[in-house]
């Protein structure tokens, strides 16, 4: 198999158990009519924040992230909320940086190239299709889309079936220069150019996707423009070419309080069930009613009349018509949207969101009364990322998230041949079949960190791998497992003690009993033995025995290990089995560090599945 087609198909394999126990089977397919895209937010930038911001004079900037000229207290409203909500709620202005919560990857630069990368690793693994950068407001952050357009370009050229791109726009202008046209700047510094063509999203349309409006101009006096385009340009202001209106497929943006628009484009619906429009359904994690997110919790004074809808946090329940704290752990507010689009069929369904982890503190006056306001995102359970959290939710919403979008596009096929690979009974497989089952690493992915976080002066760092897995290769004879790993370099020795290098953990599917994260067996944590290395079984979490030493022939660059089924409870001809590498994870019996550290193939909790 040609190996650029192997990355593409290589998520199909993903599965896993996330942390309540829900499965997420591997898939045959994605169906090529459907079409997943992710609401992509880059407010959390040392650029906006220290104001050096130049949309209007020029194009993409991609940089490695710069240190903050300004140090700013990070201000986290979950611990705000344990530890001193007097400062939440006070009418004094904390000049800070505010996050609902604290994301997995710290407080970070939305520009951090590490960071970029991991999303867009993360993207592969879920399936997501497109990106819609959120421009709503008028701003665009140069650097920090560049360096994620730069960071999918290096992916998309190594193979990879990276998520295209498009704009999620609201303001026909910039914010900050008025008579200066957001979309114009878009055409003539993206599109006109042919940058990162080979990204651009279509979609099921003939021409590029940009959601917006062609037709009207949000002048200084109009925040929001009517779609009805009934508003003319000014004199003095930069206006749209027939061309340039001719170059898109044009999708109008849906606001959740407007007349429903079978043209637009929605990114939140507070309707249940949510509308289709066309061809294009929104599914998000929670939905601002009217006013704030924080009002769900701390309404202002006075109050009445002020709800035209009610807010739904994360444990919203259409069946219990309210937010439940309890199921907030389980998104139900989030699933119970992504049963409705997956019955609808529609072409394309879009998330809300991704790294959207501001919360900023405004003031709303009414009547007298000042009430301390955070709009679009407060905590943990009125907020609306899908990106895994340091605590809290951690990785659950994402997972769900995984599973779902195979439920959407996935096919299941019935078997008719082993997806696995036979080598017979040969006692040397002779590994040199090119039609195996075959895992490309990411090794170009797999940096070291140095970065600065957002608007303050901390600053994250972490080793690169030392030596990253460039494939792996599964086959299985009659009695055996084998696993053939290729690393990009010659394999150093493990250091005594070291339980952390070049480790396949597995999961036998069926198999009951005590597992690590839904793996039941790891390989080559305390290897004693020339030739060979262990094969371990967890007796409840990070905690092992060892059922047995098995071959494990290391030449060079190249680790061959063979596994007797029988040491897996593995009984018979047909079986399914979870895998996946990891060396150098830091916090070994913390599962979420394996998003985080190390070279970890796939992230996180997922793994690949072979089946026979």
């Amino acid at each position: 198999m040609e190996t650029t087609n192997r990355k593409k198909q290589q998520n199909i394999h993903i599965s896993g158990v996330d942390a309540l126990g829900r499965e997420i089977p591997a898939v045959d397919g994605f169906r090529q009519d459907r079409y997943v895209g992710m609401f992509y937010f880059s407010y959390q930038s040392n650029e906006i924040h220290t104001n050096t911001q130049t949309p209007c004079e020029e194009g993409l900037t991609p940089t490695a992230t710069c240190p903050p000229t300004v140090t700013k207290p990070v201000l986290d409203v979950e611990r705000l909320l344990a530890n001193d909500p007097a400062l939440l709620w006070s009418e004094e202005e904390v000049d800070g940086s505010w996050y609902c919560t604290q994301p997995l990857y710290g407080y970070y630069d939305h520009a951090d190239l590490w960071v970029i990368a991991k999303h867009i690793e993360l993207f592969i693994e879920a399936g997501i299709d497109f990106v819609a950068f959120d421009i709503t407001n008028g701003a665009v952050e140069p650097r920090c889309i560049g360096n994620y357009l730069e960071v999918s370009e290096q992916f998309r050229q190594a193979g990879w079936n990276v998520p295209k791109f498009c704009f999620f726009t609201n303001f026909t202008h910039f914010i900050q220069a008025k008579e200066r046209s957001l979309l114009k700047w878009l055409y003539d510094h993206i599109y006109a150019k042919g940058l990162y063509r080979d990204l651009w999203f279509y979609g099921p349309y003939d021409k590029p996707l940009m959601i917006g409006y062609p037709d009207s101009y949000a002048g200084p006096q109009r925040a929001y423009v009517p779609i009805d385009g009934s508003s003319r340009y000014p004199d003095g202001v930069e206006q749209l070419s027939a061309e340039m209106v001719d170059f898109f497929h044009w999708r109008r943006p849906q606001w959740p309080s407007q007349k429903h628009d079978p043209n637009g484009f929605p990114y939140v619906s507070v309707e249940r069930p949510q509308p289709v429009h066309t061809d294009t359904v929104s599914v998000s994690v929670a939905q601002l009613g009217a006013g704030a997110m924080s009002w769900a919790e701390h309404p202002p004074i006075p109050f009445k009349g002020m709800f035209q809808n009610i807010t739904k946090g994360r444990g919203w329940s259409d069946t219990l018509g309210e937010n439940v704290k309890a199921l907030v752990p389980y998104d139900t507010n989030y699933q119970e949207q992504w049963d409705y689009a997956v019955d609808t069929d529609a072409s394309i369904v879009f998330l809300t969101g991704w790294n959207e982890w501001g919360a900023g503190k405004h003031f709303w006056t009414r009547e007298g009364h000042t009430t301390p306001t955070y709009v679009d995102s407060f905590n943990l359970e009125y907020s609306r990322d899908i990106e895994m959290m340091k605590d809290g939710l951690q990785d659950n919403t994402f997972m769900l998230t995984v599973a779902n979008i195979r439920k959407y596009k996935g096919i299941q096929e019935e078997h008719t041949a082993p997806r696995g690979v036979d080598v017979g009974c040969a006692a040397d497989p002779a590994w040199v079949w090119e039609d195996g089952v075959c895992y490309a690493g990411r090794p170009f992915a797999r940096t070291a960190r140095d970065s600065y976080g957002a608007w303050n002066d901390i600053r994250y760092t972490s080793p690169a791998p030392s030596n990253p897995v460039e494939e792996i290769r599964v086959a299985h004879s009659v009695d055996n497992l084998y696993f053939y790993l290729k690393m990009s370099q010659s394999i150093a020795p493990r250091k005594s003690g070291q339980t952390n290098h070049h480790v396949l953990f597995l999961r036998v599917e069926g198999a009951e009993g005590p597992s690590f994260e839904g793996f039941q067996y790891a390989i080559g944590r305390n290897p004693n033995t020339e030739g060979k290395t262990s094969l371990e079984m967890s007796v409840g979490g990070y905690r092992f025995i060892r059922v047995g030493d098995i071959l494990c022939d290391i030449t060079d660059d190249r680790m061959e290990i063979c596994v007797p089924k029988r040491l897996l409870g593995i009984v018979g001809p047909r079986f399914c089995i979870g895998f996946k590498y990891a060396d150098g994870v830091q916090k070994e019996e913390d599962i979420m560090d394996y998003y985080v550290t190390g070279d970890v193939l796939p992230l996180g909790r997922l793994c690949y599945t072979y089946e026979v």
